[in-house]
């Protein structure tokens, strides 16, 4: 402005009007005088003020987040480092446009400083406004999608990844609450709530509020509610059910049966196995879903069949009792059967049945000292992590979406892996391999290979250590951890902002020092964990009553 100023001075002692203009500028008595005079200089001396402006841009708040990346990342243990990188990221939240895939991304990424500043409260908060932006389900700095014969679509790190490092925030597709907890959950959102609100039209689904009522009955509900108590009285599972819920979703996203089969028929054109892992993956998106591994082809005929007849009863139903195909139906199958965008979605609910098994997640929620499943989540990226017996990451359902991170130090270019119920410490070789049969692939992790023994025989470290230095330096290390598993049993950690990144520290340097398999590696992984789901986990707190 002041250079503005000093222009407009120098135009009017150019003109000699500076005396003139000084003149009638004093004599004015009121302050809009004083303006408008001000004004009638300006448009003299064509003084006109820039139209320029910095406005919210997503390029502008890449190159911000960028940065603050580039020095968190190098100085974790700077304050005035981390200090900075925490202004740079709430800057690129300021400058990334509403709703974008920026802001999601700047406000997941500052989590991770407000977690360095045990600022956990403030850290849920961003994770939670990323998840509702849609944030794009991995850390692109981090986590890379490849392909391969042996294990398919898959995730492998690109960086170093340290134990206690969240490496994915995925909104679902789709959730859905199972039957049992009808009547102490939000069938929409699947918060525990004291004061539920039923359909006003069925006796299967309870809300927290109104929003949650109509959100439902604008997505799923206005179809499902006709429906669903006709499967409920046969006992069809959840993952019947979940399949219907998801076929009327795809439908809804598309807007018509012919707008879903031409962008399904699209998918399955594609030429390359991996082509999908080429571009963004979009967790919001049917098509992400469609493309997961349906095993049909090492299904056997009766498994497909009992599938595809319950895929006709939800049909029937869906046809007769609802209007989701326009107008309902007559009770005649063969108006059904010879009706293409009927018999279309049939096929696309028959195709859930067979996605679900191996790629849907369970919902859960911590109560007391338990974890328990509450509902089933749709998440497609998370669905590409493969199984392994010893896994490096694990998962914690939290809000409306969910979080996987690292149980142990991971490499880059290393693939992670999850655990699909099926953990070498609590099954052995055989019962493991029983029970993955479900997936249609045998294991060949580490632990599988050498046959690990269960829980009950596995030895402590001062068994499996000879250094004496190094023992001396672990029995440091855990010197706290017995504590730690008190608190984390009564789950007493709302003023111990310590413990996460104490139990991430010890866990690195087990791995480090200590031979696998071993009972201590094992109890501090289980207690970080509990910690991690009682610190972002769903919760079911039970109030006293007294």
């Amino acid at each position: 402005m002041d250079d503005v100023r000093n222009l407009l001075l120098a135009k009017m002692k150019a003109t000699g009007k500076s005396n003139e203009m000084t003149f009638k500028f004093k004599i004015m008595t009121t302050d809009e005088s004083r303006v408008a005079i001000a004004l009638n200089i300006m448009e003299v001396f064509q003084i006109l003020p820039q139209n320029k402006c910095k406005f919210k841009d997503s390029q502008t708040s890449i190159n911000l987040r960028h940065e603050a990346n580039r020095i968190f990342i190098s100085n974790k243990n700077n304050v005035d480092k981390l200090l900075t990188s925490w202004e740079l990221y709430s800057k690129a939240i300021a400058i990334a446009p509403n709703t974008s895939q920026e802001l999601s991304l700047a406000y997941a990424n500052r989590s991770a400083v407000l977690f360095c500043f045990k600022k956990f409260e403030e850290c849920i908060g961003d994770i939670n406004h990323a998840l509702e932006l849609n944030y794009p389900t991995h850390l692109k700095d981090a986590l890379d999608v490849k392909y391969s014969d042996k294990f398919g679509r898959h995730i492998i790190t690109t960086r170093k990844i340290n134990a206690g490092d969240i490496l994915i925030i995925e909104k679902p597709y789709a959730t859905m609450l199972i039957p049992e907890k009808a009547y102490t959950h939000c069938s929409q959102c699947l918060n525990v709530y004291w004061a539920l609100i039923p359909c006003e039209f069925c006796i299967h689904a309870m809300y927290c509020s109104k929003r949650c009522k109509n959100e439902a009955w604008k997505q799923y509900h206005d179809i499902e509610c006709a429906a669903a108590g006709y499967l409920l009285e046969l006992d069809f599972n959840k993952c019947a059910l979940f399949s219907m819920r998801l076929s009327i979703l795809a439908l809804r996203e598309l807007g018509s049966v012919n707008n879903l089969r031409s962008n399904l028929e699209q998918i399955n054109n594609c030429s390359h196995k991996d082509a999908i892992s080429e571009e963004i993956f979009q967790s919001n998106k049917y098509h992400s879903l469609f493309t997961l591994v349906t095993n049909t082809g090492k299904r056997s005929i009766s498994d497909l069949f009992e599938r595809a007849l319950n895929a006709a009863f939800i049909l029937y139903y869906l046809c007769t009792n609802t209007t989701l195909f326009g107008k309902k139906f007559e009770s005649e199958i063969s108006q059904i059967s010879t009706n293409k965008d009927a018999t279309y979605v049939g096929g696309l609910i028959l195709r859930n049945m067979q996605i679900i098994p191996s790629n849907i997640h369970s919902y859960e929620e911590e109560c007391r000292i338990n974890t328990i499943d509450i509902g089933v989540s749709a998440q497609p990226f998370c669905s590409l992590i493969n199984h392994s017996c010893d896994p490096n990451v694990s998962r914690c359902s939290t809000g409306n979406g969910m979080l996987i991170y690292a149980l142990v130090p991971i490499e880059p270019g290393s693939q992670i892996f999850d655990n699909y119920g099926s953990h070498y410490a609590v099954m052995n070789k055989f019962e493991r391999e029983v029970k993955l049969k479900q997936y249609y692939f045998k294991c060949e992790c580490r632990a599988c290979k050498e046959d690990w023994p269960t829980y009950e025989n596995l030895l402590p470290f001062d068994k499996l250590i000879t250094n004496k230095k190094i023992k001396e330096e672990i029995e440091t290390t855990l010197q706290n951890f017995n504590a730690y598993v008190e608190y984390a049993k009564a789950g007493d950690i709302e003023s111990k902002h310590y413990l996460l990144e104490d139990l991430s520290k010890i866990t690195s340097i087990l791995i480090k020092n200590v031979p696998m398999p071993c009972c201590t590696v094992n109890n501090v992984i289980e207690t970080l964990k509990r910690l991690f789901s009682l610190t972002y986990g769903n919760k079911f707190e039970i109030p006293p009553i007294n």
